[in-house]
Formats: C-alpha cells, sequence, structure tokens
C-alpha cells in the first residue's frame, strides 16, 4: 500500500447503508476545480456549508442534491484541501457519487490514509492518532472514558515533560564534558540520579495500568470450563440472555469453544463456553481439549464448573489464572448459596445462586480492571507499551550506572537513547511500515 501517494483521495465516512444522510470526504491538493467541476458551482467559501446540486457531468445526470463543506488547506483535518459531501442516505447514492469521483481520476482511500496525510502535515501525532482510533473502536463506556480522559493531551504533555528533563541533564553532562575538573565544578551524580528516578517513577505507573490498556482494546477473557455436562453451555446461555449454543444431556455436545462479546458492568468482556475437559483418545476430543486449554491459559477470569467439587476438580489441571470463580452447577433445590470452600451454588436452570455470581464476577472486574480517571496515567496501545518498557530498561541501566559511578560519556549516549524512544513514541518514525501498520487498522473514511 502506498500511502505517501500525492493523489485525490476519496472515501465513504459513514457506516454503508440506510440512514438519513452518507458522509464522502476528499483530500488533496487544489480541489477546487474538482468542486466547480462536480457542482457547476464557482465559488465556495471555506468551513462554511452550501447546498449544492452533485452532477455526473459524463453521464449528463443528476446524482442528488447535497450540503457540501469545502475546507481550503491548511484548514482541514488532513491540512490538504478536504471536501465533504452529505448526500442522502441508503446504498445507491453514495455509491454513484463516489464511482462519478473516480472517474475524475479521483483514488480510494487506504484504510487510515486520511489520518495519515493529518500526520504527516503535522495536524496530529501518532498518540492522537492511536487515541483516535481507539475512540472509534470503542465498544463499552468503560473504553470511552478512558479514552476520552487521553483526548486531554496527558501523554504527550508528559512525555514532553519527560524529554526536557533529560535534555537539562543531556546539556550539562555534556557542557561539563568538555572541560577539565579545574575549570568547573562537576554536577553530582546524585542530583543526575534524582531526576532519572522521577522519571522512572512516571513510566512505571503507566506501565502498571498496561492491563487496562488490553481490557480496553481487546476485552477481558471470561472463560468457562469444567467437565463435559457440568452445565457450562447453559451458564454461558444465561448470562448472554440467550440460547446460543446447543444444550444437551450428552457429554461432549460442545466441540469448539464460543465466544461472544458482550458487557458487564461496564466491562468490555469477551464471554468464552469452552469444551469440556476429560482424558480421550479420540482426536477430534483430543483437540478440543487442547483448544480448552489453550483459553485457559489466555484467560483474565475462568468460572469453574463442577456439580460436585469444582474446586478439587479445577486444582488437577493447574489453572494458572488469578482470578477463578468456582461453581457447583445444576444445584436446583439447594437454598444455600455459598458453600464452605467459597464455591457458589448456582443453577442455570431455576436462576439459584446466578446473581450471587453477577456480583462476585462483577466485583472481581471492578477490582482488577479499576482505574481512577482523574489520576492514573494509562497508555492507549501495544506500541506505547512495548515503548515504555525499553525505556524502563534504559532508565534501569542509567541509574545503575550512576550508581557505580561509571563515565558520564556513557550515560550520556544511553540518555540520548532515551530521547530518541520517547521521540518515536510522539511519532517521529523514519519506518514507514511502522506507521502503515498503525494508521492501517484504521476504517477507510478515517
Amino acid at each position: 500500500m502506498d500511502y505517501n501517494r500525492k493523489d485525490i483521495i476519496a472515501a465513504l465516512a459513514t457506516t454503508p447503508g440506510i440512514s438519513a444522510i452518507s458522509i464522502i470526504r476528499i483530500s488533496g491538493e487544489n480541489l477546487t476545480p474538482l468542486l466547480q467541476s462536480i457542482t457547476k458551482k464557482k465559488i465556495f467559501k471555506s468551513r462554511y456549508a452550501t447546498y449544492c446540486t452533485i452532477f455526473d457531468k459524463k453521464k449528463k445526470i443528476i446524482l442528488d442534491q447535497c450540503i457540501v463543506i469545502y475546507f481550503a488547506q491548511p484548514n482541514s483535518y488532513t491540512g490538504e484541501d478536504v471536501i465533504e459531501i452529505n448526500c442522502h442516505g441508503g446504498k445507491i447514492i453514495a455509491r454513484k457519487i463516489l464511482n462519478m469521483l473516480y472517474s475524475h481520476e479521483v483514488q480510494p482511500a487506504l484504510a487510515g490514509e486520511f489520518s495519515y496525510r493529518a500526520f504527516l502535515n503535522n495536524k496530529i501525532d501518532l498518540i492522537e492518532a492511536e487515541t483516535i482510533s481507539s475512540l472509534i473502536n470503542s465498544e463499552s463506556d468503560y473504553s470511552h472514558e478512558m479514552i476520552i480522559e487521553n483526548l486531554n493531551d496527558s501523554i504527550r504533555s508528559n512525555i514532553l515533560d519527560i524529554n526536557n528533563k533529560i535534555t537539562n541533564v543531556l546539556t550539562i553532562i555534556e557542557h561539563e564534558l568538555d572541560f577539565s575538573e579545574n575549570e568547573i565544578d562537576y554536577t553530582t551524580n546524585e542530583s543526575i540520579l534524582l531526576i532519572i528516578e522521577d522519571i522512572l517513577s512516571t513510566v512505571n505507573n503507566y506501565l502498571s495500568n498496561q492491563n487496562l490498556v488490553k481490557a480496553m482494546n481487546s476485552g477481558i477473557n471470561i472463560v468457562i470450563m469444567g467437565i463435559p455436562n457440568a452445565g457450562k453451555s447453559s451458564l454461558f446461555n444465561k448470562i448472554i440472555g440467550y440460547d446460543r449454543t446447543v444444550v444437551s444431556n450428552q457429554e461432549g455436545t460442545t466441540r469448539d469453544s464460543v465466544e461472544i462479546k458482550l458487557v458487564i458492568n461496564q466491562y468490555p468482556v469477551n464471554l468464552i463456553d469452552t469444551a469440556g475437559y476429560f482424558e480421550s483418545a479420540n482426536q477430534i476430543n483430543i483437540d478440543s481439549i487442547k483448544q480448552t486449554m489453550g483459553y485457559a491459559q489466555s484467560a483474565d477470569v475462568i468460572i469453574y464448573l463442577d456439580e460436585d467439587d469444582p474446586v478439587s476438580c479445577a486444582s488437577k489441571l493447574n489453572l494458572t489464572c488469578d482470578n477463578i470463580i468456582f461453581c457447583k452447577s445444576k444445584q436446583d433445590n439447594i437454598k444455600k448459596l455459598v458453600n464452605t470452600d467459597d464455591s457458589l451454588n448456582i443453577s442455570s436452570k431455576s436462576n439459584h445462586g446466578i446473581n450471587s455470581l453477577y456480583d462476585k464476577l462483577s466485583t472481581v472486574l471492578s477490582t482488577q480492571y479499576q482505574y481512577n480517571f482523574k489520576n492514573d496515567p494509562i497508555l492507549i496501545s501495544d506500541r506505547q507499551i512495548l515503548i515504555f518498557k525499553e525505556a524502563y530498561l534504559l532508565l534501569e541501566q542509567i541509574k545503575t550506572m550512576l550508581e557505580e559511578d561509571m563515565g558520564m560519556d556513557i550515560v550520556a549516549s544511553h540518555m540520548h537513547e532515551l530521547t530518541n524512544l520517547f521521540d518515536e513514541c510522539l511519532g517521529k518514525v523514519s519506518n514507514d511500515s511502522v506507521l502503515e501498520s498503525i494508521f492501517s487498522t484504521f476504517c477507510v473514511g478515517k
């Protein structure tokens, strides 16, 4: 994909299908001739809405009557000339207008190409771009609120503050390296060490919340496990509110795991119904069990079911998940809710204990994924987490060098690497493949 092409590009910026309006976005250099050609109007005022008829001159037909907004560069989202055509919705009109534009040698936009051009023209940095992408893809109030908090530029301002501190120290170190001991009083290691420890603390605060990024971007994996016919699919159907999986008294009904995205108490969740775990020589069963154990390894929360002793049964599997909710299933006629081993008595048939399960699940989620929207710093993407992890290791190395009184020239070299890392986080990236991998995750009209 050539994200660096200079063509005029166009794409539908709204969801295809039946709606009141559809918005077509066009970006490129000097769009005035194109705009005049498709509307037969001579004058457009930048950033004003104009009622226009859209023509297909080659076919000599009217395509629609629309509201057109023209944004003259550089005062637009991409920094280029931008046209937004607000046409009537539906499956046909927007497609006809786009085909007409393509006949004018306008090219279909690539995924995220508008935002890529905004980045190239310094309208947004990579952190803003990733925040916008996450906001569009958010699936819960939890995700939305965390992302909105990061639109206030807190990550960017913190990184700039860190780089200013590093630059100030580098200026002093490199200045002192140019003089002999008799010419200048050297800055003590202790004073530099205090600054490094302060930066380490900031970086560590961001990394301590990286599990929130997974929850926000991918969802929290809640895996229902147990032996065959333990009531896993019945509980799965109960939680999602409809019969998604087949329920039968016959063992092994569920061979492939079934996954549903939903929101539980504001948290985005991937609820997974797995095949029952048991010893088998049948290859299909073996493959199903391997799949179940794979989900168990990636689980954030496991709901383990067994009719008799879920705690003992689960202990045989050496599960590594830190959050396991044990449920004694099919307890249709039991009034007690909690057993001495802290397992819950539940029945998907009579609804007994289901509310207690919801409460326990909500408690686990709110405890593990608690977020102070005003005070907790958070990274938005896996790319940012990776960079902050590399920065943390570098800072630890610099701290050790200072404590062991190593040469300041080596310290300065590592600090230059540190500023390069944080610059990369903001978007000073020369590798086109890195940029393409980021922007290709955007939707086409963005």
